[in-house]
């Protein structure tokens, strides 16, 4: 497996990693991830005040913004958040998709 890729995760084929699977899905749905601009804040520290600064940043600028971070401070539902707010819905959806 590489290097930080769950063994069993399914992505050590012969030709080493590959993302196909996840293109052909994505497909499938009609590419939704192309019909949006995406900024993905990664790192050790910092990621969720940078995330919430941003988002107000952008927010004031007149975009719609709408976020995900993980893990939570609080509670489940703050992990998915649009226009500022949490979404009532987003607790439960996690909570489904966490038991798949």
């Amino acid at each position: 497996e590489k290097s930080g890729v769950p063994r069993g995760a399914g992505t050590n084929t012969d030709a080493g990693f590959d993302l196909g699977r996840m293109h052909r899905l994505l497909y499938d749905f009609g590419d939704p991830h192309t019909g949006y601009n995406t900024i993905h804040i990664s790192g050790t520290k910092g990621k969720g005040t940078t995330v919430s600064v941003l988002a107000s940043v952008l927010r004031a600028a007149g975009l719609k913004v709408g976020t995900y971070k993980s893990p939570h401070v609080y509670t489940v539902a703050e992990r998915i958040r649009t226009s500022g707010r949490n979404n009532d819905e987003s607790g439960a959806l996690l909570g489904v998709l966490n038991k798949l």
